[in-house]
């Protein structure tokens, strides 16, 4: 397994193509900016079918539940980070996967071990699962956080591209009447908040959120970290989720 040493940071190169170099010269760039030092794991796939069939066969042996639906993520479901990519459809995306390529450095950087994925679930009487709800609060805090690093850290550019790729995703005014789309819209919204901008929120999404939007933007101001206060995003989001349930948006 070849090995690329980015200062005191250890990348372990798994598979390979002819695109690799442009990969590696990205996530170069993140770890010498960011400093420090540890392992992240870098693996190569041929084919978006590839890359799904290992990590589907991964999360079952693991005991978690996977999206495989874009050409990179991060995990760290062992303990170690790893970051799974299909270079060649990465490439493909131009400005914005070059942007998710940044992100999901950030991740490897901020979120590389177990205690990212141990999340208390909310008590008292919901309508929802509560595991939606605890899924939806961690990946849109863990997302924050990225997003603040990403600014702090002077990937500016690509904070901007990421914004224009959830702007055509997302349209107009934002929707946020079901679990998926709460989802998208609470990950989206948290590039709006680092940038200084507002989330274009619909009415009835504004409404349903704002509490959300307003904990978020105080978490990005801080002090502390995002993460230290997941549980309270976590019990916020569970309350949305069962008004949803019974009063869609």
């Amino acid at each position: 397994m070849p090995v690329l040493r980015v200062g005191g940071w250890v990348l372990a190169v798994r598979g390979g193509t002819a695109n690799a170099e442009g990969v590696l010269s990205v996530l170069k760039r993140v770890y010498e900016r960011v400093g420090g030092e540890g392992f992240v794991e870098i693996i190569f796939y041929e084919s978006r079918e590839e890359m799904e069939a290992f990590l589907r066969r991964e999360a079952a042996r693991v005991g978690v539940v996977v999206d495989a639906s874009f050409p990179i993520m991060h995990e760290a479901w062992t303990g170690t980070p790893r970051i799974h990519l299909v270079p060649r459809e990465l490439e493909g995306l131009g400005r914005v996967g070059k942007a998710f390529l940044v992100h999901e450095a950030f991740h490897s950087v901020l979120h590389g071990s177990l205690e990212y994925y141990i999340v208390a679930l909310p008590s008292g009487e919901t309508t929802v699962d509560s595991w939606t709800a605890a899924y939806i609060a961690a990946t849109s805090v863990k997302d924050l956080e990225v997003h603040l690093a990403m600014e702090k850290h002077g990937f500016g550019e690509e904070l901007l591209a990421e914004r224009g790729y959830w702007g055509q995703v997302l349209g107009g005014e934002w929707r946020c009447s079901s679990p998926e789309e709460l989802s998208d819209v609470l990950r989206a919204a948290t590039i709006w908040i680092v940038l200084g901008d507002e989330p274009p929120l619909s009415t009835c999404c504004g409404e349903t959120v704002g509490d959300i939007v307003a904990f978020y933007k105080a978490l990005a101001r801080g002090p502390g970290r995002p993460w230290s206060r997941v549980g309270e995003a976590v019990a916020m989001v569970a309350r949305t989720l069962s008004r949803l349930a019974a009063e869609p948006c």
